[in-house]
C-alpha cells in the first residue's frame, strides 16, 4: 500500500507541475488545487483508513465516496494524458534541428488546452461511470443447452457488493427484478457484501424475499471473506439462502448442484475451494451444475466432468475496451459464455460494483436469466 501511495503522490506531482503550475492563477489558488490533487491521489489510502472489518468497505458518506470516485477517474485520465504529452514532446524535439526547437516548444504550449479538455472529459466520464455503477442491474437473457429433461429457468446473481453506502431499496429492487422472472432456481455466486453484518445486514436483508421453486443457493466470494464471512453465514441461512461450501445437493430434475468456496478463505483460516469434496458422492451419471465465484476454477472443473459452471468476480472488466487486460489475470475469462474442454462456462458481469470504487463504463450491471434447455445424452461419468 505504501508503494502505491508513493506512486500516486508522484503522479499528483507530475499533474501539478505540468497542468496547475502554468496556469495564470494566484499561488493561493494553485496551492488549493495542489491540496485537492493530493487528496484525490491518496484516495486508496484514506479509504482504507475509513474501512471497518474490511478495507474494501469504506465507512464514509455516500456522496463523499461517489464524488471522490469521479474525481479519481478524472485524475487518472489527466495523468495518462500528461504522460502521453511528455512522450510526444520528447519525440518531436528529437526529430527537429536544434535551431528550430525553441519555436517548436512554444507551439507545444497548446498542450495546456489539451490538459483542460482531458480534465473536463475525465470529470464527465467519472460522473457517468459512477452513475452507471449505482443503477439497478438490467436483465440479460441467455439460453444454454444442458442435460435436463425439461427447460430449467436459473437466475444468476453475482457481485452485489452491498455496503453501508447502499440502501435496502437497492437490494429490494434487485430482488424484485429476480422474482419477476419467476425462476425455478436462484444462484448467488459470491461477493454479496462489502462490510460487516453490523453495518450492512439491514441493507442485504431483502434477500429473504427471493422466491424460486427449487430454492436459493449461493457460494461465497473473496469480498465476503474480507467482510467476515463466518458471521454472515448464519444470517444468510436464516434468510433462506443455502450456501454450498464444497458440497452439493440433488435437484428433482436429476441435476447435481455443487458449489465451492473461494481461495480467500485460506487467509481467514477457513476451508478453501475443494472440488473433489464438493462432488464426492454425487451420482456419476447425472450432469453437474457448478457454482464458483472465480471463473478460473473452470480449469479444474472441466476435467472432472462438470457440465456447466456459473461464475462472476471480474465485473466484465468494468470499462469497455480494458477487459482484455483484466481477462489476462483470469485465464482469459471475462464475461459471457466460454467452452472449456467439454464444459460450458458462463461468467456474469455482476449486479453491482465494489463499494470502494463504484465505477462502470460501457459494461452495465446485470442479473442473468439462464434458460437451460434439453440437449443430447448426459455428460460422461466422472
Amino acid at each position: 500500500m505504501w508503494l502505491i501511495l508513493l506512486c500516486m503522490l508522484g503522479a499528483a506531482g507530475v499533474v501539478f507541475w505540468w497542468v496547475v503550475r502554468p496556469l495564470r492563477w494566484g499561488w493561493w489558488w494553485k496551492g488549493a488545487a495542489g491540496v485537492v490533487l493530493v487528496g484525490v491521489a491518496l484516495r486508496p489510502g484514506w479509504l482504507s483508513l475509513a474501512g471497518g472489518v474490511s478495507s474494501m468497505a469504506p465507512v464514509v458518506p455516500p456522496w463523499v465516496l461517489h464524488v471522490s470516485a469521479a474525481l479519481y477517474v478524472a485524475f487518472l485520465l489527466l495523468f495518462c494524458g500528461v504522460c502521453g504529452g511528455l512522450v510526444l514532446r520528447c519525440w518531436v524535439l528529437c526529430r527537429v534541428p536544434a535551431w528550430r526547437r525553441l519555436g517548436v516548444v512554444r507551439q507545444l504550449g497548446v498542450f495546456h488546452w489539451v490538459h483542460a479538455g482531458l480534465m473536463l472529459v475525465g470529470l464527465v466520464l467519472g460522473a457517468v461511470g459512477v452513475h452507471a455503477a449505482l443503477e439497478l442491474p438490467r436483465v440479460r437473457v441467455v439460453q444454454l443447452p444442458f442435460a435436463v429433461r425439461e427447460p430449467l429457468r436459473v437466475v444468476l446473481v453475482s457481485d452485489l457488493h452491498v455496503s453501508a453506502t447502499r440502501s435496502p431499496e437497492f437490494t429490494r429492487g434487485v430482488v424484485q427484478r429476480v422474482n419477476e422472472l419467476q425462476p425455478d432456481l436462484v444462484v448467488l455466486v459470491g461477493d454479496l457484501v462489502d462490510g460487516a453484518p453490523e453495518c450492512c445486514a439491514e441493507v442485504l436483508a431483502p434477500l429473504r424475499e427471493l422466491r424460486a421453486r427449487l430454492g436459493v443457493f449461493g457460494v461465497p466470494g473473496n469480498h465476503d471473506y474480507y467482510s467476515d464471512y463466518a458471521r454472515w453465514r448464519p444470517l444468510l441461512r436464516g434468510w433462506g439462502v443455502r450456501m454450498l461450501e464444497n458440497e452439493h445437493v440433488l435437484l428433482p430434475q436429476g441435476v447435481v448442484l455443487a458449489g465451492v468456496t473461494d481461495e480467500s478463505a485460506l487467509f481467514r483460516k477457513l476451508e478453501g475451494p475443494d472440488l473433489g469434496k464438493a462432488l464426492r458422492g454425487a451420482p456419476p451419471e447425472l450432469p453437474v451444475l457448478l457454482l464458483a465465484h472465480r471463473p478460473i476454477v473452470a480449469r479444474d472443473a472441466a476435467p472432472r466432468g462438470v457440465s456447466l459452471q456459473l461464475s462472476g468476480h471480474l465485473h466484465g472488466g468494468l470499462v469497455w475496451g480494458l477487459g482484455l487486460a483484466v481477462a489476462v489475470l483470469d485465464a482469459g475469462f471475462l464475461e459471457g459464455e466460454y467452452e472449456v474442454g467439454n464444459m460450458r462456462l458462463f461468467v456474469s458481469a455482476g449486479a453491482g460494483s465494489s463499494a470502494r470504487t463504484p465505477f462502470r463504463l460501457g459494461v452495465p450491471t446485470e442479473v442473468t436469466l439462464l434458460t437451460l434447455v434439453p440437449e443430447g445424452p448426459p455428460c460422461p461419468a466422472r
